[in-house]
């Protein structure tokens, strides 16, 4: 949630959540931030988008919410080419729990691997 505080957004107390969706403070989350937040991440050098490009898909622990949703979807996997300097973003989805995050990134990356799975390609629009 955004409160207006002296012409400023900030995000209060209960848009912070820990590993297991509990609502923590700002400091509390800014060191589980610091610490190891990846749930996933895996490398595909066989895709089946634009002829074969190698993949990256990434799934972290956010510990924050940009959308009121119950529960939180505080895990985020994203679908990057594995390129150098390229952050093209050719996939997100959220999750609530560390376990969904797990089998989604797995599930994403079988739907790579085997071309079932439709990105979204930025040079196309």
């Amino acid at each position: 949630m955004l409160c207006l505080v002296g012409g400023v957004y900030h995000l209060t107390m209960a848009d912070y959540f820990d590993y297991e969706g509990q609502p923590i403070s700002h400091e509390r989350w800014i060191e589980l931030f610091r610490g190891d937040r990846v749930v996933g991440r895996t490398r595909l050098d066989k895709s089946h988008f634009r002829g074969g490009v190698p993949l990256e898909v990434s799934t972290v622990w956010l510990g924050m919410v940009f959308v009121s949703e119950d529960p939180p979807k505080i895990f985020e996997t994203m679908v990057f080419l594995a390129q150098p300097d390229s952050w093209d973003d050719l996939g997100c989805w959220r999750w609530a729990t560390w376990d969904e995050a797990l089998a989604g990134h797995r599930e994403i990356c079988r739907g790579i691997e085997d071309g079932t799975l439709e990105l979204h390609d930025p040079d196309l629009y």
